[in-house]
């Protein structure tokens, strides 16, 4: 069995996906230091200019006035980036949450031993490698469960051909009942045909549903 790695060594995993979201953070950020600089400037511009015009001086009163309105501007652009923020988290992990809610469902059908699930993602979604690699995957399995299917089919005839002795028929017996037990788990499996239609599972044929 493969053991994969624990430690990534690698911060960049899928470099368009980080870079962009990193991009857009920190274009947000600066936008909201921008909002809040000019904001305060304007206003501090503003108040400077209609206090001098009243008194040469600023009293006590005048600047703790200034210092609530200069924390509530901040506090505005505080709330405004903040808001903005979330808008762009929710947005942006959507685009990975929706293809990772799919692919759990595929997996969870692979488990089940559907291999005829498939999924795909819109082209702004992100993880396109791998719903790309997901289905390399399922085909990949469907095509050798196909050619077990063919060995197996192989295998039964041969066994039901065998003209055994009485001293081989117990061994011939226990190759049959081995070989139909490896058939029956097969036939758990749902595989696309090469004519694309589908070889529906024996268990859910039972059933009646799928």
């Amino acid at each position: 069995m493969t053991t994969l790695p624990k430690k990534r060594k690698i911060l960049l995993i899928n470099r368009e996906l980080q870079v962009g979201f990193m991009t857009k953070l920190a274009a947000l950020v600066a936008l909201g230091g921008l909002m809040s600089s000019i904001g305060l400037y304007l206003l501090a511009a503003t108040e400077l200019e209609a206090y001098s015009y009243r008194s040469h001086k600023l009293t006590p009163e005048t600047q703790e006035a200034l210092l609530l309105e200069i924390a509530g501007v901040n506090g505005l652009a505080v709330v405004l980036v903040a808001a903005a923020g979330s808008w762009l988290a929710l947005h942006s992990l959507h685009r990975v949450a929706g293809p990772l809610w799919r692919f759990a469902r595929v997996v969870r059908s692979v488990a089940d031993g559907d291999l005829d699930v498939r999924t795909s993602l819109r082209q702004v979604e992100e993880l396109q490698e791998f719903a790309a690699a997901l289905g390399q995957m399922t085909e990949s399995l469907a095509a050798r469960i196909r050619r077990l299917r063919e060995l197996h089919r192989e295998l039964r005839k041969l066994a039901i051909e065998l003209a055994p002795s009485a001293e081989q028929a117990p061994a011939i017996d226990a190759l049959r009942e081995k070989i139909a037990e490896a058939g029956r788990i097969l036939d758990q499996f749902t595989i696309p045909t090469h004519s694309g239609s589908l070889e529906v599972r024996a268990s859910h044929q039972a059933d009646g549903h799928r």
